[in-house]
C-alpha cells in the first residue's frame, strides 16, 4: 500500500488499525486479518463533502481519535472542520467547525472555528480536545448528546403509599444508547431491578427505604438522588352488619385502641376479597357518636370481605 505523509494512527476496541493518509487525502484501515481498505476520502482528491465511505472528500486530513463504541475522529486540517466516520453506517460527517472558513472561537459542535487542525482526543465523558494548530491552542468542545455519557435530567419522586399500593420510580436522563440500568435500595443493589422504571407490586413496610438509580453507558455512567419511600398502615376496621344499621366500621389504631371520628369528611368505603382488588360502595355514609355507618344500596353477599376506607 502506498501512503504519502501519514501523519495520523490509532486502534479500535477490535485492534482495526486506522491510519490517517495525509498527502492522498485519505482515511485507511489496516485489518486485524493483514488486508487493507480505504473507508474516507477518494485517493489523491482533496476537496470537502460529507457522505458515504469513499464519497466523502477530505483535505489533508491529520490527527485521529477513536471513541468506545468505534467511530472515527478526524482532524481534517485542511477543511479547519473535525469530521466523524460512523463505524456502524460508514457516513462521514463534521461535527465541528465550519469548512473553509478558519477561525478562533467557540466551544460547543456547532460554534466552533478552527485553524488547521492536525490533532484530536476524547475523554471519557464526550469531550473533545483538538490540538488547534493555525491558532497555536489546545481547544476543548462539548459534543451533541449523540456522543454523551449519561446525565440525570429528572430525579425520582419521594412517595408516601398505603400498604396494598402499586409504586413505581422513574428518573429522567439523556445521552447515547444502549444504557444499562441498576436500582439501589438504602445503596445495595436490588438484584434484579435492571429497567430504568422500578416498580413495586404491592408496598409493604419491608419495602420502605431510600431508592435510587444508576444508567451508564460506553462512555460513562450517572447516579439519581435517593428518593424516600414511606408505606402507611391502615388502622384495623372493625365492621359490624346488620339489616337495621347497615354497616358499622369501628377504627383500631396500631395498639388496638378505638379510635373516635370526631369530624365528618368526605369518606369512600371500598371493599375487596383478595386484598388486591378494591371496589367502591355505592350507599349512604354517616357519622354516628364516632362510628361510620354506611347503608349500601345494595345488600352485600355472603363471601369473606375487607373494607378499607378512604377520606379524600
Amino acid at each position: 500500500t502506498n501512503l504519502a505523509q501519514p501523519l495520523g494512527m490509532v486502534s479500535d476496541p477490535n485492534g482495526n488499525l486506522y491510519l490517517a493518509d495525509t498527502d492522498n487525502h485519505l482515511i485507511r484501515k489496516l485489518g486485524i486479518d493483514g488486508s487493507w481498505s480505504d473507508i474516507a476520502g477518494g485517493f489523491g482528491q482533496w476537496g470537502y463533502q460529507d457522505g458515504a465511505g469513499t464519497n466523502a472528500r477530505l483535505c489533508f486530513p491529520a490527527g485521529l481519535a477513536v471513541d468506545s463504541a468505534g467511530n472515527l475522529y478526524v482532524a481534517d486540517s485542511g477543511n479547519h472542520v473535525i469530521r466523524k466516520v460512523s463505524i456502524i453506517t460508514g457516513m462521514v460527517t463534521t461535527v465541528a467547525g465550519l469548512a473553509g472558513s478558519p477561525g478562533n472561537w467557540g466551544n460547543t459542535s456547532g460554534s466552533a472555528r478552527f485553524a488547521n487542525p492536525l490533532a484530536v482526543a476524547l475523554d471519557a465523558f464526550g469531550g473533545l480536545y483538538v490540538a488547534d494548530a493555525g491558532n497555536s491552542q489546545i481547544r476543548k468542545i462539548e459534543l451533541p448528546d449523540e456522543n454523551r455519557a449519561p446525565t440525570i435530567t429528572a430525579q425520582p419522586l419521594n412517595q408516601n403509599v398505603w400498604a396494598g399500593d402499586i409504586v413505581r420510580f422513574g428518573v429522567g436522563y439523556s445521552g447515547t444508547p444502549p444504557f444499562r440500568y441498576q436500582w439501589r435500595k438504602n445503596g445495595a443493589l436490588l438484584p434484579g431491578a435492571t429497567n430504568d422504571t422500578l416498580v413495586l407490586a404491592m408496598a409493604s413496610r419491608a419495602d420502605v427505604g431510600r431508592y435510587s438509580l444508576s444508567v451508564s453507558n460506553q462512555l460513562g455512567g450517572a447516579k439519581s438522588e435517593e428518593a424516600v419511600l414511606q408505606v402507611r398502615l391502615p388502622q384495623e376496621v372493625a365492621a359490624v352488619y346488620d339489616s337495621q344499621n347497615g354497616l358499622t366500621l369501628r377504627f383500631r389504631d396500631a395498639g388496638g385502641v378505638v379510635v373516635a371520628l370526631d369530624r365528618a369528611g368526605n369518606f369512600e368505603l371500598q371493599t375487596s376479597v383478595d386484598l388486591i382488588h378494591w371496589v367502591r360502595m355505592e350507599g349512604a355514609l354517616s357519622l354516628d357518636q364516632g362510628w361510620l355507618r354506611f347503608k349500601p344500596t345494595v345488600e352485600p353477599d355472603t363471601k369473606t370481605r375487607f373494607y378499607r376506607v378512604i377520606e379524600h
